[in-house]
Order: structure tokens, then C-alpha cells, then sequence
């Protein structure tokens, strides 16, 4: 009895060894495949998602193609412009900062509002942060002699997109505004990457809107680079570790002229109304003016809202481009058409002569009349 028992126990306990025996087996093979796994069948795929966790790609504003006339001159440019720039994470004090800069670089209350708001999330990520925009000459002197003051900030150039004539070429010109992002020409780069791009214009990236700046967008707008820096565990920048330039944009040239639109504009003077001159041989059109006109200047690189509104609620339409949008009585200007229609068909010849006393007389209106009155249209 006691044997059997015994054999029993025994029995059980060589079951229960096999099946923890095959736990820790299945348990090590498990391990075994999961080790295979990363460094060996994922590892491309694990070693992409390590360096996507480090690298940190941000697009390289490119520069747009300026637009001339047909002799060369230029009707919209890039022109350069300087920024304050800083790098709020080696700032310590940033009320002590902002007031030792104030006699060398004169802040608003907007302008001092609006960096504080943005200087400690700038600050944790290393990232640069804009002090202030379009520096005066004065400005860039004062700061430079005392730019040892201030070994965390320093002067950059930027462009602001800009015509000597702003406002008889508004309507064919068009303008530029802001956008937050330009996703499809960078798909590779992930959406929230765009908020860091690297910027080329004081206005931040941009995009045409209206005339030839939105027709020839691509044309103009170029491609933009590649910055890609090495991040750490807490999404701070370390330092760059690639660099791809951007392609400027293409240069528009044009047919228009700047004399003639400045002729046209002269003598149309403040009325409303608009101009078209177009040169036979080539087709291309000289002259393209629209009365009242605004300032592309300020609708490209920034304007107030209340100065926007009253542009806007303006009676005259100054937005209205009259040249190409208007509806007018061709008048005169059909008659050459009217008769090339009618020498193509042979319905006239070149000796046909037609009298015109200066009215018509509608015969039906008459004889409705009682035949006697006569209703002239004059011309």
C-alpha cells in the first residue's frame, strides 16, 4: 500500500516537472524568436524607427522668382530686410534681457507680449525665436556695436516681396499672404514639422493670391530645403546633421511696360475705370490698369486689420479689378471686328461705304406710333 502510494507521488511529480519543463521551454523560445526578430528580421525596420525617433527634419524656405517687364525692369523683387533673433534656452533672465536690449532695439508692448508668450516653449526645445522684423539702418548700427552685450541674439537677413510701384500694378501684379504650411510640396516631412520651418521671408512662408503671383505660383515659388537635426528623449534639438539647399523660383518676364502703365494711370487720374493695351504682333498685353488701385506692398508683407477692413468697405472697390472683370459696351471698338466679319464672308468688299447721319430709325416702333413720329438712337 504504501508502495503504490509512493509510486503515485512519484508519478505526479515527474507530470508536474515535464509540464514546467515545457513552460520554461516555450518561455525561452519565445525569448529566443523575439531577440531573432529585432536583430535580425526587423532590424532594418527598427533601426528606420530609431532614427526616425532622433532625426528631426524641418523644410528650408525657398526664394521666389521675381516678375519683370519686357525691358528687364523689375515690376516685383525679393528685397532683404533683418530680423532680432535670439536663443531663448541660453537666456537666464528674460525680463533682465528684454530690458538691457530696449535702448538698442526699441520693443511695443506687442512685440514684448507676444516673445515672452512664446520664449519657454521655444527655450525647451533649443529651438531660435524672432525678437523683432524689419530692422532699421539705425537699428542694425546700435545693436552691432553693442553685440557683445547680447552673445544669445543676433541679426539675420530676411525678404519681404516688394514693387516700386505698388499701386498702378496691383490688379495684374497681385500679392502674396501668409500660409501655415505648404504640405504638398514636402510630403516626406510630417505636418507637425511645419510649425519649425526654417524661413526665408520676414512674413513667414507664402503663397500668391491673386494676379500673376497666384497664376505662376509654381512657376515663382521654387523648392523649398531640408534641415535634419539630431533630437534627444525630451525633443530638444542637439545639433544639424544634414543640410539640402533650396531651389530658388523661376523669373517671370512679362510684356507689360512701366511707362505706358504709368501713362495710363496718369491720364485715367482718379476716376474709376480701367485700361487694356494690347501689342498686335505678339498678343502680349502692355498695359493691364484697374482705378481705384491698393498697395500690394502692404497686403504682401503685412497689414493692420482695420486698414484691411476699410480697404475692403471701401464704395469705390478698390479690390475690383475693372480690366478684366468690369462689364462695358464694346461702343466703337466692334466695328473693326463687324467688319472683318463682313469682308471675310463676302458680304462687303473693300469699296462698300455705308452712310451713318448719326441715328437710326426703328421702322416697326414707327409704324406702331402711327407713322408718323420718327425715334432716333444717337451714337
Amino acid at each position: 500500500m504504501i508502495f503504490e502510494e509512493r509510486q503515485v507521488e512519484k508519478n505526479n511529480f515527474s507530470i508536474r516537472a515535464v509540464l514546467l519543463f515545457s513552460l520554461m521551454f516555450l518561455g525561452l523560445m519565445a525569448v529566443l524568436l523575439q531577440v531573432f526578430s529585432l536583430q535580425t528580421s526587423g532590424y532594418s525596420d527598427y533601426q528606420l524607427a530609431a532614427l526616425n525617433n532622433k532625426n528631426y527634419a524641418v523644410p528650408v524656405q525657398s526664394l521666389r522668382g521675381e516678375i519683370f517687364d519686357r525691358n528687364g525692369k523689375a515690376l516685383i523683387r525679393n528685397q532683404p530686410t533683418f530680423d532680432l533673433i535670439t536663443r531663448p534656452n541660453l537666456i537666464l533672465d528674460i525680463d533682465s534681457f528684454l530690458e538691457k536690449i530696449q535702448p538698442v532695439i526699441f520693443l511695443s508692448e506687442n512685440e514684448i507680449s507676444k516673445y515672452k508668450k512664446l520664449q519657454k516653449e521655444k527655450a525647451f526645445v533649443n529651438k531660435e525665436l524672432v525678437l523683432k522684423t524689419d530692422l532699421s539702418a539705425e537699428e542694425i548700427a546700435r545693436f552691432n556695436v553693442r553685440s557683445f552685450n547680447f552673445q544669445n541674439a543676433f541679426i539675420a537677413k530676411r525678404y519681404r516681396r516688394i514693387s516700386d510701384h505698388p499701386e498702378i500694378f496691383s490688379h495684374v501684379l497681385g500679392y502674396t499672404s501668409r500660409i501655415e504650411n505648404d504640405f504638398k510640396s514636402m510630403p516626406e516631412i510630417p505636418r507637425s514639422h511645419w510649425k519649425d520651418a526654417e524661413l526665408v521671408y520676414a512674413h513667414g512662408l507664402i503663397q500668391g493670391q491673386t494676379g500673376l503671383e497666384q497664376v505662376y505660383d509654381d512657376h515663382l515659388s521654387g523648392r523649398h530645403g531640408q534641415r535634419v537635426y539630431e533630437m534627444n528623449a525630451k525633443g530638444q534639438f542637439v545639433k544639424p546633421l544634414s543640410f539640402t539647399q533650396p531651389a530658388k523660383g523661376l523669373d517671370l518676364y512679362t510684356n507689360l511696360d512701366i511707362d505706358a502703365q504709368k501713362s495710363a494711370a496718369k491720364f485715367l487720374g482718379n476716376r474709376k475705370g480701367a485700361v487694356v493695351a494690347i501689342d498686335l504682333e505678339s498678343g502680349g498685353i502692355n498695359v493691364l490698369y484697374s482705378s481705384p488701385s491698393y498697395s500690394i506692398n502692404e497686403l504682401s508683407n503685412g497689414m493692420s486689420e482695420n486698414s484691411f477692413q476699410t480697404l475692403l468697405n471701401d464704395a469705390d472697390k478698390p479690390f475690383f479689378n475693372r480690366a478684366l472683370q468690369g462689364r462695358y459696351p464694346p461702343a466703337s471698338t466692334i466695328k473693326p471686328a463687324i467688319g472683318m466679319y463682313g469682308l471675310s464672308n463676302n458680304i462687303v468688299n473693300w469699296d462698300f461705304e455705308m452712310k451713318d447721319p448719326g441715328f437710326f430709325t426703328l421702322p416697326k416702333l414707327e409704324e406702331c406710333l402711327g407713322g408718323g413720329a420718327r425715334v432716333a438712337m444717337v451714337w
